[in-house]
């Protein structure tokens, strides 16, 4: 809620709290998803830097578990991210990673989003030289 009205340090704030217990109680999907919101702070807060950090802690953990929808999820938000810093081809492969967890759990319109970004990503880069 924090983080949708703008009050990103005390998003930071209560997340870090829900990692901390998270990881104290051994809970490695809360932990993994506590990363990923805080990917998502850091993204709103334009650190893109972090909230790659963050992303690619969550997948970590993740790709260890059966819960491919929020897999796909975090590997779909670190594509937004590597769109915004222009790293085409790392973009385009984090969606390729999200829309193949997507498709395997049937989310049509979530592998129609992938493949957009895919192919908006694409264009430029395979546009006709004048």
């Amino acid at each position: 809620a924090y983080n949708s009205l703008g009050r990103y340090q005390e998003a930071i704030d209560f997340y870090q709290q829900s990692l901390e217990i998270a990881r104290e109680i051994g809970d490695r999907l809360g932990e993994a998803m506590c990363l990923n919101n805080l990917g998502e702070v850091y993204y709103s807060l334009e650190d893109h830097r972090t909230a790659i950090e963050f992303y690619q802690k969550a997948i970590a953990i993740k790709q260890d578990m059966e819960n491919l929808q929020s897999l796909a999820i975090s590997w779909e938000n670190l594509g937004e991210v590597l769109t915004k810093l222009k790293r085409i081809p790392d973009a385009i492969s984090a969606y390729r990673n999200a829309r193949q967890f997507f498709q395997e759990i049937h989310l049509d319109q979530k592998v129609q989003d992938c493949d957009t970004a895919i192919q908006e990503l694409e264009t430029p880069l395979t546009s006709p030289q004048s």
